[in-house]
């Protein structure tokens, strides 16, 4: 028997990030233009003013694109790094010529590009568009007859902001990529639920402890406890078989709303259970309303429970499992077809029962895309009174 192959996710808008490149050049853009205005009737004006409108505009129209795109959850993440990266190099050495040349303060763009141009995924990528940045800089030093040591010196402090950036970005880098071999990595026969494909009991433990590993014990990690309410009674009254295919549709759902890297699994029986690496509180919080949304979307005569357990701290994997399933718990005592969370806490301190005086009921936890307020479980240990 082959281990289910999970399709490809659709990308959400909770999920994927505004492309710091095109903000970059925005920002840049919109800076040639201020200098442009600033500076009185000298020679090169005219061109530094379209310059920036020029740009202005471009990466305008790309950030408001991808706005659209983000709230209307049809964008895909691709690999826009180059392009921008080489629009962000051309720009500042233009603007900078124009401005002046190494005596203007748009000189400061550099040190901008350098540092985009570092924390470019690809590491062939970043080497090119930091070698553009220094090759730059490096050729109109002497064209503007800059002393050697003048050149030299800006080169070496370029060259150690891109340094430090990339040096700063490879953790994370390193960790993303560490959770893409994982869940890239075939999924044994052994940890995968035969009904619908996702990993089973073995399987969730297993790779849980591993993107723990991966992430480090002071990375935010969430996990969704998905439960089914009325699996028995759509046995009782349409058979089993149409519960094994309101099973299969659940895990469906859960795999079009999830990232490629973040787990999805059925421990056992109507419970599915979530694992979402490196999400803040709300991003969590806003991926169990996304469930319930793509969920009603289907038509399915029952609904969804979920509790929803965030830690950004050093919580063992089995207690944070534990907190999503009392989440879930009091989901389902609140009426069904709703969203509990749990804040575990940022401390090394142990989780507190739902029951305890530690834990309190919010109600500020708001979902913009619903009408009224979540009710939220969260640690009030920061917030107690001494």
């Amino acid at each position: 028997m082959e281990a289910h192959a999970s399709p490809e996710p659709h990308a959400t808008s909770w999920r994927v990030p505004p492309s710091p490149e095109k903000v970059a050049a925005l920002l840049t853009g919109l800076t040639v233009v201020l200098a442009a205005l600033s500076v009185g009737d000298v020679a090169g004006r005219t061109a530094l003013l379209a310059l920036g409108i020029a740009v202005t505009v471009l990466a305008g129209v790309a950030v408001i694109r991808a706005g659209h795109q983000h709230r209307a959850g049809t964008d895909r993440a691709a690999p826009t790094s180059l392009p921008w990266g080489l629009l962000l190099v051309l720009t500042a050495a233009t603007a900078v010529w124009l401005g002046g040349g190494t005596t203007s303060p748009l000189v400061l763009l550099f040190a901008l590009v350098a540092v985009v141009a570092a924390r470019a995924t690809p590491t062939a990528t970043a080497g090119l568009l930091t070698g553009g940045v220094l090759g730059s800089f490096g050729a109109i030093a002497i064209l503007d007859g800059a002393s050697w040591s003048a050149t030299l010196t800006g080169l070496l402090l370029l060259a150690a902001v891109a340094v430090v950036t990339r040096l700063g970005a490879l953790r994370p880098l390193g960790a993303r990529q560490r959770l893409a071999a994982l869940t890239a990595a075939p999924q044994p026969v052994e940890h995968t639920d035969v009904l619908t494909g996702a990993l089973n009991h073995q399987g969730l433990h297993q790779r849980l402890a591993a993107v723990v590993a991966a992430t480090g014990p002071s990375e935010p990690l969430a996990v969704l406890a998905v439960g089914v309410d009325g699996l028995k009674r759509v046995n009782r009254t349409h058979g089993h078989r149409a519960g094994d295919d309101l099973l299969r549709s659940v895990v469906a759902t859960l795999r079009e709303v999830c990232r490629a890297d973040d787990l999805v699994s059925r421990p056992g029986g109507d419970v599915f259970v979530v694992v979402l690496a490196g999400v803040p509180f709300a991003v969590a919080h806003g991926a169990a309303e996304r469930v319930h949304d793509r969920w009603s979307a289907t038509g399915a005569a029952v609904t969804l429970s979920i509790g929803v357990g965030w830690t950004q701290g050093p919580l063992a994997p089995a207690e944070l499992l534990e907190r999503a399933e009392e989440a879930l718990f009091a989901a389902k005592a609140a009426g069904r077809g709703c969203t509990r969370l749990v804040d575990a806490g940022v401390t090394g301190a142990g989780p507190a029962p739902l029951s305890s005086a530690r834990w309190q009921l919010r109600d500020d936890v708001v979902d913009a895309g619903r009408v009224g307020l979540e009710i939220s479980l969260v640690d009030r240990r920061e917030h107690a009174d001494p």
